[in-house]
């Protein structure tokens, strides 16, 4: 088994108001080898947190310490 984890800038796209998004996100990959082939057995993807909002929850941690 092996695992593959990375970052990815999503590719624009049109909204049903014509604009053009982006966002950033993380993935990881598992691959698990069958028969001596290197097969893709899960993946998962989901956006990142804004920046804004991680340093909320970061000092939220800290003032409740």
């Amino acid at each position: 088994m092996a695992e593959e984890f990375g970052n990815f800038t999503a590719l624009s796209f049109d909204q049903p108001d014509k604009k053009h998004i982006s966002f950033d996100g993380s993935y990881l990959r598992v691959w698990r080898k069958i028969n001596g082939e290197w097969l893709e057995d899960a993946f998962f993807a989901r956006p990142n947190e804004p920046e804004e909002r991680k340093v909320r929850y970061l000092i939220h941690v800290v003032i409740k310490i």
